[in-house]
């Protein structure tokens, strides 16, 4: 079933970069890699993984970069402090993020939504 893809507000030849935690960012050590259960399981595959994998073969027409930036472990903090060494030297028109995962250890409510507005600037 092919699914319309027309709502994307993607054009042609934009730059899209992917910042995050583990869950966008998936790259296993060299002994992980090899683990038959994970593989399974597509451990080894992130979501970000599989939004290329779609952008490539439903919408090839927007010739779309796509770049990872997303670093395991990270904390919204960690990601802003970073911001301006591995985010925009890409120039990206689209930054998507998927954050929090690691704050709840890290940050309170309050920090975390404070350093999530001032990433989002």
């Amino acid at each position: 079933m092919k699914i319309d893809a027309n709502p994307l507000l993607f054009t042609q030849k934009q730059t899209i970069v992917i910042d995050g935690d583990s869950h966008s960012d998936r790259k296993l050590s060299p002994a992980l890699d090899r683990s038959a259960y994970l593989r399974l399981n597509n451990w080894d595959v992130s979501w970000a993984d599989r939004f290329e994998e779609w952008i490539f073969c439903n919408r090839p027409d927007l010739a779309l970069t796509i770049r990872c930036a997303a670093v395991g472990g990270s904390t919204v903090g960690m990601m802003l402090a970073r911001y301006e060494e591995r985010v925009k030297p890409l120039k990206p028109d689209w930054v998507i993020v998927s954050a929090g995962n690691n704050d709840i250890e890290h940050d309170d409510a309050e920090a975390f939504a404070k350093n999530l507005n001032e990433y989002c600037k």
